[in-house]
């Protein structure tokens, strides 16, 4: 058995701070959210456009500000991601 680690809970976590986890939280949950709202409006376009020009019209409306919700998550995600690999930071954290 290990014994418990006596570092405060602050210098546990080497890499990432806390700020950049709830950032990164966010993220996910930001492309999630307009993940289904593409998903939702590709069925509605594809179920119920048919019907009225209007739910047409509405139905593009919700998938692209899926679209536009998802991608600003992922391209954050993305941000993070590569913010972590950078070797500049890396040498100026050791320093």
């Amino acid at each position: 058995m290990t014994p418990p680690s006596t570092k405060p809970a602050s210098t546990r976590i080497i890499n990432p701070s806390d700020a950049s986890l709830t950032a990164l939280h966010r993220s996910w949950r930001r492309f999630k959210t307009g993940l289904a709202l593409f998903i939702a409006g590709a069925t509605a376009l594809m179920t119920i456009s048919t019907y009225h020009p209007a739910l047409y019209f509405i139905s593009l409306i919700v998938l692209f500000s899926g679209f536009v919700i998802a991608m600003s998550g992922y391209l954050a995600i993305l941000w993070q991601r590569l913010k972590v690999m950078n070797p500049a930071a890396r040498k100026r954290n050791r320093e």
